[in-house]
């Protein structure tokens, strides 16, 4: 070949790539402005709050009724009508009519977490999206968001995945594909889709994900007639024992938590004491349901370093999210700290969202109905900026 067709191939070659790079850049661009798209209208949603009572449309019908009623029953135009969110799906779904029209292949995914407290409820999951440019090969090269937490989990996503984690919480998926073709449209169907997901979680899967916690009751815990400072621990302790044996599921890792005396209302909580190992400390009014269970094995999860890879990919693996622990909502109570106001419990997490961007909080009512003092302690939460909000075991739109 010529030296002058040598050197024009050169240059074609030159600008072949420097073409290819802008064009994968360009559509860089287009999934990161459809995301922030989608994430702003999210932002625009109230969460429905338990214990209230709500009139929206759904399919054209207007009903009233708690936040659980709607359940995967709305539309995403009825959703942003009303401004209102009963969870996780309405969430995805309004994100996916926000980012309509852009030339973006979208999936609406369906889970259910992976924990004992799930076993148990069979009402526990979280839905998320993916998105990514058109491509013959649809296999790889998605961008994982999570649409109710408003962040990306993964932008090198395959659609070969089982589960995924978020808030430090393994999901498995037992739906992903467009919004049209999903199966759920009551809440019924959705305790029923829950329950069939976590019907196909391998055994291996199972066994890695969950922690066996294995309880001693101190002598603190014990009054002086014999019986239990709070009666509902009895019932407490093999409550996990119970599930795991009906699922013939054998963990592979056991942790032993000494529970002792807490205080006379209903606050419990969990610390890890270099002398002792892991101890709660259970207030006399406590639940003891399977709100406290969650907290249990998912804050020992998270010091634990849990839950593992489960075939994802490592960088997810890594995401950690600190979380702290309101034991009874009806009180400004924080991992035992009582404060007198609002205004200070939310000057407290402003500090403590700071140091730690990611932080999560996991609330229990102890088991009560919620008060107009539970609202406000939710909403000085989110106005701290904590986005990562459990409450009774569920994730709090």
């Amino acid at each position: 070949m010529p030296a002058s067709q040598n050197h024009l191939m050169r240059i074609l070659i030159i600008v072949l790539a420097i073409a290819f790079t802008v064009f994968n850049r360009a559509q860089a661009a287009d999934v990161k402005e459809a995301i922030a798209a989608g994430f702003a209208a999210v932002r625009a949603l109230q969460p429905m709050r338990s214990g209230a009572t709500y009139s929206v449309k759904v399919r054209g019908v207007t009903e009233s009724g708690p936040g659980d009623q709607f359940l995967r029953r709305r539309e995403a135009d009825e959703i942003v009508e009303s401004k209102l969110s009963c969870g996780c799906g309405d969430n995805a779904l309004v994100f996916l009519r926000a980012v309509e029209g852009r030339g973006l292949k979208t999936l609406y995914i369906d889970s259910a977490e992976v924990s004992s407290a799930s076993l148990i409820t069979c009402y526990s999951g979280h839905v998320v999206v993916a998105l990514r440019e058109p491509d013959p090969d649809e296999s790889n090269g998605w961008t994982l968001v999570d649409t109710t937490n408003l962040r990306i989990i993964s932008d090198h996503w395959s659609k070969a995945e089982s589960s995924f984690i978020a808030f430090h919480n393994l999901f498995w998926i037992g739906y992903c594909g467009s919004w049209e073709e999903y199966p759920v449209h009551t809440p019924d169907e959705l305790r029923r889709f829950y329950t069939d997901t976590l019907a196909k979680v391998p055994p291996s899967v199972l066994a890695t994900a969950l922690i066996r916690l294995k309880f001693t009751i101190d002598p603190s815990l014990v009054n002086p007639d014999g019986s239990l400072a709070n009666p509902r621990v009895s019932k407490f302790i093999g409550m996990q024992e119970q599930v795991l044996k009906a699922h013939s599921i054998d963990p592979a890792s056991t942790v032993s938590i000494l529970l002792k005396r807490g205080g006379d209302d209903a606050n419990s909580t969990l610390s890890f004491v270099e002398s002792e190992g892991w101890v709660a400390r259970i207030g006399k009014q406590g639940g003891c349901n399977p709100s406290l269970l969650e907290y249990f094995e998912s804050y020992v999860r998270q010091k634990n370093e849990r839950p593992s890879k489960v075939g994802l990919p490592a960088s997810e693996a890594k995401n950690k999210r600190e979380r702290l622990f309101i034991v009874d909502a009806t009180q400004f109570t924080l991992m035992g700290k009582t404060f007198k106001s609002a205004n200070d419990l939310e000057t407290y997490l402003k500090e403590q969202v700071k140091e730690n961007p990611r932080l999560g909080l996991f609330i229990t009512t102890g088991g009560k109905e919620r008060t107009g003092v539970t609202i406000m302690v939710l909403d000085t939460c989110r106005k701290a900026g904590v986005t990562d909000i459990k409450i009774d075991g569920a994730p709090e739109a």
